[in-house]
């Protein structure tokens, strides 16, 4: 009996059936519920520090957008200052410049107005006197022709004129010396020896330094201006001047006076002749150029002031464009700027 009971022990320790290997089983729905909860949180988080970088972001570029349009509006306005100061000081320049030519012109035309005043002045000196030629003592000029005169009516009467003075025939036998011109101003012919014709108020003696007659030759000039005394200045009507010298002494009917008649009032005319013209046209001559000169200075001068006027008023357009575009540039640049 005691080993069948043995025998049924090994065969039931051989025949153990194995345990079950624990089942896995998932979340519970209130682990599930947990995990859910703790993503959503954290996806919550993750987009909120997204949002806030971007708005970081934006915010530092809004901040660069309004430094940079900060700096461009700076920018603007030191280049419209820049063309303002520059329009002002060009619109100075042309200024000065234009006053400058103003006053260039202003001294051109003073400078040509003094000019032409100076040559009046010399024509009418030129005038008012008798231009000596040089006479050389080696060659000599020939005597110009002697004109024909009248003594005592005879021979026919004789032309009168009021430009020069008349030569005379003087007696051979007393032939008058020539004058020092010494005292006689530059270019003034003398008469010396001479006296005064009362009946028409004309000087009678010996002539010295003129272009028409040959030194110490008896002439009768015309009718003179005012009083004749020695070592003065005399003019005559006809605007010729002579310097009279030392004056006759003894005044009679004798000499070279005695031709002219005693105080030359019976002789006076028939002693005159006709004188040469060339004095008169050469006066004549130099009016004219005189004239033309002045004419011409006076034209010049309108048609510089007629220039400059339409120069200042080209500038004057000029600079008022120049402030218009100024202008409109300084207000483009506010409206930019707003």
């Amino acid at each position: 009996g005691g080993g069948g009971g043995g025998s049924g022990d090994n065969g039931s320790s051989s025949n153990v059936e194995p345990k079950p290997a624990p089942v896995t089983t998932g979340p519970t729905p209130a682990e599930k519920s947990a995990a859910e909860a703790e993503a959503r949180k954290k996806a919550e988080l993750e987009r909120k520090k997204a949002a806030e970088e971007a708005a970081a972001k934006r915010a530092a570029e809004a901040e660069a957008r309004q430094k940079a349009a900060e700096e461009e509006a700076a920018k603007r306005d030191a280049e419209a200052e820049a063309r303002k100061k520059a329009a002002e000081e060009a619109a100075a320049k042309r200024a000065a410049e234009a006053e400058a030519r103003k006053q260039a012109e202003l001294e051109k035309k003073r400078k040509a107005e003094e000019a032409a005043a100076k040559r009046a002045t010399e024509a009418e000196a030129r005038k008012q006197q008798i231009q000596p030629k040089k006479e050389s003592d080696a060659t000599p000029e020939p005597a110009a022709p002697r004109p024909t005169f009248s003594l005592f009516g005879f021979g026919g009467a004789a032309d009168t004129k009021d430009d020069e003075p008349t030569a005379v025939a003087a007696p051979t036998a007393k032939a008058a010396p020539a004058v020092s011109k010494a005292s006689a101003p530059r270019g003034v012919p003398a008469v010396s020896k001479w006296k005064l014709n009362a009946n028409d108020n004309s000087i009678s003696g010996f002539i010295s330094g003129s272009s028409s007659f040959k030194d110490g030759e008896p002439v009768t000039t015309s009718p003179i201006v005012g009083e004749a005394s020695a070592n003065t200045l005399v003019r005559t009507k006809s605007g010729s001047r002579y310097f009279l010298g030392e004056e006759a002494t003894g005044g009679g009917g004798g000499g070279i006076f005695g031709i002219f008649g005693s105080g030359g009032e019976s002789s006076a005319s028939s002693t005159e002749t006709t004188p040469s013209s060339a004095s008169a046209a050469t006066n004549d001559a130099e009016d004219r150029k005189r004239a033309a000169e002045e004419a011409k200075a006076k034209r010049e001068a309108e048609a510089a002031a007629k220039k400059e006027a339409e120069l200042e008023k080209k500038r004057a357009a000029e600079e008022a464009k120049a402030k218009r575009e100024a202008e409109l540039a300084a207000k483009k640049e506010a409206e930019l700027e707003k």
